[in-house]
């Protein structure tokens, strides 16, 4: 029997405003304990999509998710005449770290993108550090070496990256859609669903912003961030359908982070 989505219930959604960006951020308090969690979302995702993950980390404290900027319902970079470069998300989320857990202790899990982006804040900013309790990646990386993608895909995203028409006519395009659920390892969540429910899958992937989607998948194929070391203790989860060679990532993750599991 195909799954159905479970919608995110909009009483959790509040409006995000961080450095001149607009977004959606989600909250759910657990009276049952004092532990905090932010949820920082992966390169192609949407809170209603993550529902399920985030409903199920709220199990063990409050949680907090947000937008990032081109990523979901945010507004992306070029609002601010910015470029969405590492840098800049890892900016992002600096502040939204400040201005949520000033000198409050709490648990954060980053999914893909959304790792490398705190792993670069992290090593940017060492006082970000002080506060966090513990680190859970969700296929977290920290070089793209760790990545298995073939050179075929690896060839049609240096073409496509930069082409303006495709930018325009790709969201229509049913092969397009097949590979970016691909890339992302998302295939046996949409091949899990009735055809309602994939349509919205769909829809809701496309809040994301396309060009900025595609200049961020420069960075995941380029991304280095083994040059600092960060003394926070790190789970790192891979599932099944991952895109990532489970025993090269596991040396490069014990480069940069100083206690692995």
């Amino acid at each position: 029997m195909k799954k159905r989505i479970i919608k995110f219930p909009k009483k959790h959604i509040f409006t995000l405003n961080v450095n001149g960006l607009r977004g959606r951020m989600f909250y759910m308090e657990n009276k049952n304990t004092n532990k905090k969690i932010l949820y920082i979302p992966d390169l192609l995702s949407n809170l209603d999509l993550s529902w399920n993950i985030i409903n199920l980390f709220h199990h063990y404290g409050s949680v907090t998710a947000i937008d990032m900027p081109g990523i979901g319902n945010m507004e992306s970079f070029s609002h601010i005449n910015k470029k969405p470069s590492l840098d800049n998300y890892a900016d992002y989320i600096a502040s939204i770290i400040k201005l949520r857990y000033k000198n409050k202790k709490f648990t954060i899990v980053a999914n893909g993108f959304g790792f490398i982006v705190l792993t670069r804040a992290l090593q940017k900013y060492d006082d970000l550090s002080n506060n966090i309790s513990l680190i859970i990646s969700i296929n977290g990386i920290t070089k793209s070496d760790s990545l298995k993608i073939s050179n075929l895909k690896k060839i049609i995203l240096k073409i496509t990256r930069n082409l303006s028409l495709f930018q325009r006519i790709v969201n229509k395009n049913l092969y397009f859609n097949s590979f970016i659920t691909s890339i992302n390892g998302l295939d046996s969540i949409s091949k899990s669903m009735n055809k309602t429910d994939q349509k919205y899958f769909i829809k809701k992937l496309h809040t994301n912003d396309l060009t900025n989607y595609l200049k961020c998948l420069k960075i995941l194929l380029n991304v280095d961030n083994c040059y600092k070391r960060v003394n926070i203790h790190l789970w790192n989860i891979l599932l099944n359908d991952s895109v990532i060679n489970s025993d090269v990532n596991e040396q490069l993750l014990k480069i940069t982070y100083s206690n692995v599991n």
